[in-house]
């Protein structure tokens, strides 16, 4: 009754026809299905019907009143105007006031409380979640191979044993938080649904503190589900607490602990109160955000002065185009079609507009009347022409379209000159095609009608976008029935109309509307963010450190590259090909884009270490033999592994890089043995200090300071006599070094008689002494030996001086003490990785389809056992023939006398030796550890896919394509078109797209791109606020970025001053005589005027001679005569 009194009210004096009322469908923030504690699915409530002005269904709440689009509110200001709903919003406030005086509304205890039932349920919530979590635990623990002595039902001490080894990768504890988070989420959110808001005690709508979440009010779904059900698990930056160094995430839980409990899931509620661990975990949640909000809001404050400086400028001009306040054009159209945003939200809702058309038909008709007066400025006639010749062009009969251009251009006086060109370009383009004989795709010759005619004063000039669905939406409600073709007719004039009423006005400060309209949402977002885009697991740079990339800096390079590019794959016969195959394809590319590293093609890798004697020096010597896969087969499932290739880039890149990383080791070494030296010295003085000045240093010392000669004098005393124990200590060790380096006759025949040294001739059979030899001999005598040795390898690291003691000491039968399967002083042993190494490559199949051999000291000594006479008379001839081509590559490594020498590619292998004096390093330099990081670190990749990382097969409503991590567009371009979309590549690094397929395409990117990185937060930014943005960034051709550098292109010195850096800009602004032309906003308030934005582009003209008016006149009066 309200709304219809206010309508009659409103509606004096005007044209609209009031008497059918308003007509409405709109939704409700409302469950339609929670009356009375029911979920029956009856949800009619929800939906809000007026007809007539008068309400049929549905809850009135926030939806209806409040600022949201498509209410009841918004639906009377489109209809009948501002005067309407402020009366209306008035009433309505009067209203509920007195309802509130009428009927109370307050919370009571008994709102937050569960029915018994459903409180019981809950409960098996809580436990079914310990219960998952445990679940989920032990799955990880055998996925990740540490599952192997897991009885069947594992007690938690059992898990926590078991993830030892697993909570040392940082791969395995991010899998095991990804999993624990999206189990406990699902508990969480049934708990939820289950308990609310049908589980309380009190139902909607007695129940007031439900109603007043559920209506939309105050409060959310998360305020009340903690209160009533539980707080549910509690992240950091999207991961789980962390541990701490004890492996505790508190010091009152188990190491290792499993249990959800310890890792922040609260099962706990505010109703019943929490326990002291999770009100602990909880304030670690809380206080992150309080922290992320405070940086944040400095952040997306800055952000929005930039974007507000910049473009403070930027404003609506007569003819619609948005410039800046030197005149240059940014847009030819606001927004490209020119409509204001706040006038926008009914333009495509045209069955809204129908059912109320009773409102504007009349107006509607009248203004038309108007128009079509000669002596308005708006032309009626010429945009009907032109649609009806692109129409004709569109059905293929070109003489048609070509008699409407034609009288198009006929009305010469109705166009302006710019309109008039492009008319004549066109006339002459559908000439040319007449003559050639060719009408199809005819259409496209036309340009948008809002491009050739302005939509401010050319009647009918939409938007390409406005005018298919607006036809289309007539030939659906033509066909039905809804419409006949005089009202469908009348409709879209109306619709044209309403278009024209809904451009920006001139003035309009479009340039600060865009600025303010991206940075209040970017205070929503989260400081740091990554997210998982897809289930590739490509990681995402997003949220106020992304804008900051694209808007702030205009960065070069990006924190997280990727490209996507969709597998087409056609078939054989040329048809496209089925999802499987696709999915084939895609991984085949997969493979081909992949970097394979040196240590993913070796099968096997085995350092044999030994000290020879040659002359009068000790030489350290490593043989090194790396064992490669079966090449021809690698080369077949990594068709970019060629034996060439491989030969040629250890050669180059693993050997330079062994020589630079040992190089480094013995320069090492040698500066520690000169600082022993200097140190023994200082010791032996009595000083304390390690430089050879240190006695002149420090009697001058206490020459220049006697007065402090009491204090100063008991600290250097006490430093004295630390450091000579340190020295005494160091030049034990020096002396044992240079004992060893010089080495007597005794010492001599001593390392003879034990293996330890050998003669450069190679007389002595165990001058070389070859990997396999020494496994037959260790088969036939020495497992003892082995066994010891492998455990002696776990033990760690030991000191240089206890190395080199037990080096003296060790035994000389089949150089056993070189087995080291770690990489911890390896002598001999294969390095070519860990048991769950090798299984996680066999897994992964990224290398092409290769897998590493399991090899180990165990199983060859079983295997060795079963071994016959043959089969041993077999491995002494490979194992001599071995030592005899051992034997020769040191001499020709000794020949060379170079740090690292390599041999040729020998069928699947090839051998690389190491050698260097005593004197120049003492002790071993692990050259099988430092080896086995280069091969693991040296990546071998298509030349055509370089700068790609990694790929992911990613398949979303029956498309596959490919997300690589890493950039590399060219090589995506020599694909075949018939296996990948060329058009439809795309890459996340804007400045690649600008470089590679030019500024257009670069503008189009920094669209997407925020609109992609607001979108992610549920946030929805008008398309016109970015197209202005993106526009002022390439309006040079490049990509203007919103800081100093940006301002710089700035046409006002004074706007530039108000920005940053003051004094640089003023006096850069001198240097070179610039001048203001005094009309952006910065420049006009410098001078305390008026900016020329909004009401302040109007001037008034003053006649300063302006004719008599009537009443002014003489009067001449005749007088009878």
């Amino acid at each position: 009754m309200l709304l219809k009194h206010l309508i009659k009210v409103c509606s004096e004096g005007k044209e609209a026809d009031t008497s059918k009322g308003v007509n409405l469908d709109g939704k409700s923030k409302t469950p339609g299905d929670i009356w009375n504690g029911r979920l029956d699915g009856d949800k009619e409530e929800a939906t809000v019907t007026f007809r007539g002005s008068d309400l049929l269904q549905g809850v009135l709440d926030k939806a209806s009143f409040g600022a949201e689009t498509a209410g009841i509110t918004h639906m009377c200001f489109e209809l009948m105007g501002g005067r309407l709903v402020s009366l209306w919003l008035s009433g309505i406030a009067r209203l509920f006031t007195l309802l509130l005086q009428m009927r109370g509304f307050t919370c009571a205890y008994e709102d937050l409380v569960l029915r018994p039932e459903i409180d019981e349920k809950r409960t098996e919530l809580v436990k079914g979640a310990r219960l998952a979590a445990k679940e989920v635990a032990e799955q990880w623990i055998h996925k990740h191979g540490a599952g192997e002595e897991l009885a069947a039902n594992p007690t938690p001490s059992a898990l926590s044993k078991a993830s030892k080894h697993l909570f040392q990768q940082k791969e395995t504890v991010e899998h095991f938080e990804g999993l624990i988070i999206g189990k406990m989420k699902e508990f969480w959110s049934g708990m939820i649904n289950k308990c609310i808001p049908i589980g309380q005690r009190l139902p909607v709508p007695r129940n007031c503190f439900a109603s007043m979440v559920q209506t939309g009010a105050k409060g959310s779904k998360v305020n009340q589900s903690q209160v009533s059900c539980c707080l549910g698990q509690q992240e950091l930056e999207g991961r789980l607490p962390p541990l701490m160094t004890t492996q505790r995430s508190l010091p009152c839980f188990a190491v290792r602990d499993l249990s959800n409990r310890t890792r922040g899931y609260i099962a706990d509620r505010f109703l019943t109160g929490i326990r002291p661990q999770e009100f602990f975990f909880h304030c670690m949640a809380g206080r992150e955000g309080l922290v992320d909000t405070a940086v944040k809001t400095s952040r997306s404050g800055y952000l929005q002065r930039c974007l507000v400086k910049h473009l403070e400028a930027l404003k609506v001009s007569y003819d619609h185009t948005v410039r800046d306040s030197d005149g240059s054009v940014l847009q030819f159209l606001y927004g490209e079609d020119g409509v204001d945003v706040t006038r926008a939200t009914y333009l495509f809702k045209f069955d809204e507009l129908r059912s109320n058309f009773h409102f504007f038909a009349q107006p509607v008709k009248s203004k038309l009347q108007q128009m079509s007066q000669s002596s308005q400025a708006v032309d009626i006639q010429c945009a009907r022409l032109f649609l009806a010749a692109r129409q004709a062009a569109k059905d293929g009969n070109l003489p048609k379209a070509l008699e409407a251009v034609e009288a198009l251009l006929k009305l010469q006086t109705e166009l302006d000159s710019c309109s008039l060109l492009s008319l004549k370009a066109l006339r002459k383009k559908l000439r040319s095609h007449i003559k050639k004989g060719t009408a199809a795709e005819c259409d496209r010759l036309f340009d948008p009608i809002s491009a050739v005619l302005g939509p401010s004063h050319y009647y009918g000039a939409t938007s390409e976008k406005h005018e298919e669905a607006l036809q289309k939406y007539l030939k659906q409600s033509t066909e039905s029935g809804q419409m006949t073709s005089k009202e469908a007719k009348h409709f879209e004039r109306a619709m044209h109309l309403k278009f024209q009423r809904t451009l920006a006005e001139p003035g309009e400060a479009v340039g600060v509307i865009a600025a303010q309209s991206m940075g209040e949402p970017s205070t929503q977002m989260t400081l740091n963010t990554f997210h998982l885009a897809g289930h590739g697991g490509a990681n995402v740079t997003l949220g106020i450190p992304r804008l900051r990339e694209i808007i702030q800096t205009a960065s070069r390079s990006c924190s997280t590259p990727l490209m996507t590019v969709p597998v087409l794959s056609a078939g054989p016969d040329g048809k496209p090909a089925s999802l499987q195959q696709r999915i084939a394809a895609a991984q085949a590319l997969k493979r081909r884009f992949r970097k394979v590293t040196v240590m993913d093609c070796v099968a096997r890798l085995v350092v044999n270490e030994s000290v020879r004697l040659i002359g009068s020096k000790a030489v350290w010597v490593y043989h090194c033999r790396i064992e490669f896969m079966p090449l021809d087969e690698l080369c077949k499932a990594v068709p970019y592994v060629t034996r060439e290739r491989l030969k040629n880039f250890v050669e180059t890149t693993v050997v330079r890089e062994l020589k630079k990383q040992l190089s480094k080791i013995i320069s090492e070494a040698k500066d520690v043995k000169v600082k022993v030296a200097k140190r023994s010295k200082a010791a032996a003085t009595g000083t304390g200090d390690t430089g050879g000045d240190a006695p002149e240093a420090a009697e001058a010392e206490e020459e220049e300071q006697p007065e402090d000669s009491g204090k100063k004098a008991k600290k250097k005393r006490r430093r004295i006599l630390g450091a000579e124990d340190k020295a005494e200590e160091e030049e034990r060790v020096a002396d044992a070094m240079d004992a060893e380096a010089d080495g007597g006759d005794a010492e001599e025949e001593e390392s003879l008689s034990s293996g330890f040294y050998t003669s450069v001739d190679g007389d002595d059979e165990r001058a070389i002494e070859d990997p396999d030899e020494q496994e037959l001999e260790g088969a036939e005598g020495t497992k003892g030996d082995e066994e010891e040795d492998e455990e002696g390898a776990d033990e760690g690291k030991r000191d240089k001086d206890e190395e080199e003691q037990e080096e003296e000491e060790a035994p000389a039968e089949g150089g056993a003490d070189m087995a080291s399967p770690k990489g911890k002083r390896a002598k001999k042993g294969d390095t070519g990785g860990t048991k769950e190494e090798r299984e996680d490559d066999e897994k992964d199949g990224g290398s092409g389809g290769i897998q590493k051999a399991k090899t180990g000291t165990q199983e060859g000594s079983k295997n060795r056992k079963t071994k016959t006479g043959s089969s041993a008379r077999q491995l002494g001839d490979k194992a001599a023939s071995l030592q005899s081509q051992a034997e020769k590559d040191l001499g020709e490594a000794l020949k060379e006398d170079n740090l690292v020498w390599r041999s040729e590619l020998r069928g699947d292998s090839m051998s690389i030796i190491v050698n260097h004096n005593h004197s120049q390093c003492p002790h071993s330099l692990f050259v099988g550890e430092v080896l086995r990081g280069v091969l693991s670190t040296a990546t071998l990749q298509d030349p055509a896919c370089d700068g790609v990382e990694a790929v992911h097969v990613k398949v979303e409503n029956d498309k596959v394509s490919l997300e690589c991590e890493g950039i590399n567009l060219f090589g995506l371009l020599c694909l075949p078109p018939t296996l990948v979309a060329h058009s439809q590549i795309y890459t996340n690094n804007i400045r690649h797209i600008l470089e590679t397929f030019g500024v257009e395409a670069a503008r189009a990117s920094v669209v997407r791109e925020v609109r992609g990185v607001f979108g992610h937060y549920g946030i929805q930014v008008d398309h016109r606020h970015l197209s202005l943005i993106a526009d002022y960034m390439a309006q040079a051709g490049g990509l203007r970025p919103f800081n100093r550098m940006g301002m710089v292109h700035c046409t006002s010195p004074l706007l530039q001053m108000s920005y940053e850096t003051t004094m640089q800009f003023l006096s850069g602004a001198c240097k070179e005589d610039l001048l203001d032309n005094m009309i952006s906003p910065a420049s006009a308030i410098v001078l305390g005027q008026p900016p020329a934005v909004g009401t302040g582009v109007v001037n008034l003209l003053v006649d300063l001679d302006p004719p008599d008016p009537p009443w002014k006149k003489q009067r001449r009066f005749k007088f009878p005569v």
